[in-house]
């Protein structure tokens, strides 16, 4: 429960540092709540709107609701009780239905430049919900998997392969590469994806997956451990990024192979 509400304390500020669809939500919630209204409908999702939004700000309740989803999900899927979309909608048609008569009647155009700048500001200043980044990295990840399965189809051709990689690099394994067996899928790091079932994974594959994706604090295998375990297994691609390079020599000795630099990675076939 501790880490629930640690994780609700510092969810809102995590949440909103990506985009700002949550701060335009209770930008347009207020001006909604101050414009009249009357009609029945409008102030009952207008009131549901509110309360559910509290509710996942506030620290308390938002641990309450992680709690209720089973404890499977981040503080940004509780989200989904909020109608985000359709308030943001409603609330901006209204705004458009107020500025259009602000452009109307003398020094129209003044009021008008000043409308532009707000929204222009709201571009620049907000990504509408996507990281910064996101994209570019996203690109760049299916650049580089893309890169080392058509090297991989040039070294092996013809030969089914079972690979271990980062996980930058296994998510990519099921496009468009039928010859590529992955030792485990993504939901051994992506827990979200086990949310409704009770599949798990051998001890012995957590710990493979903490040491190559660098989360060693949590793991506490060394990398001659991690290569034995490998020389038991019929993992024929051994994918490792540039940061474990001291392990290189290890896995080569260990597994008998040699190590072929591609890009950010070493590329081991057995």
């Amino acid at each position: 429960m501790l880490k629930l509400l640690q994780t609700a304390w510092t969810g809102w500020r995590d949440f909103t540092t990506a985009g700002k669809l949550p701060a335009l939500l209770l930008a347009l919630l207020l001006f909604v709540w101050f414009r009249s209204r009357k009609e029945r409908e409008t102030k009952t999702f207008l009131l549901y709107t509110t309360v559910t939004t509290a509710l996942c700000i506030l620290p308390f309740t938002a641990a309450f609701l992680m709690l209720y989803q089973t404890r499977f999900y981040d503080y940004e899927w509780i989200w989904s009780l909020v109608p985000m979309t359709a308030m943001i909608g409603f609330g901006g048609v209204l705004l458009i239905e107020d500025c259009s008569r602000m452009l109307r009647g003398k020094r129209a155009w003044v009021r008008g430049a000043f409308l532009a700048a707000l929204c222009g500001i709201l571009v620049i200043c907000s990504g509408f919900g996507l990281g910064s980044s996101g994209f570019s990295d996203e690109a760049a990840q299916r650049a580089q998997a893309h890169d080392i399965y058509t090297y991989l189809e040039e070294a092996i051709p013809g030969r089914h392969y079972r690979i271990w990689a980062p996980k930058e690099i296994l998510a990519y394994s099921r496009v468009g590469w039928a010859d590529c067996d992955p030792l485990y899928g993504r939901n051994l790091w992506d827990r979200h994806l086990n949310a409704y079932t009770y599949d798990t994974y051998p001890e012995e594959l957590e710990q493979l997956e903490l040491w190559i994706d660098g989360d060693l604090e949590r793991g506490d295998w060394t990398d001659e451990r991690c290569a034995e375990y490998l020389a038991g297994t019929d993992v024929t691609c051994i994918v490792l990024p540039v940061r474990l390079e001291g392990a290189v020599g290890t896995f080569e000795e260990v597994l008998g192979i040699t190590a072929s630099p591609q890009g950010e990675y070493y590329i081991m076939i057995r």
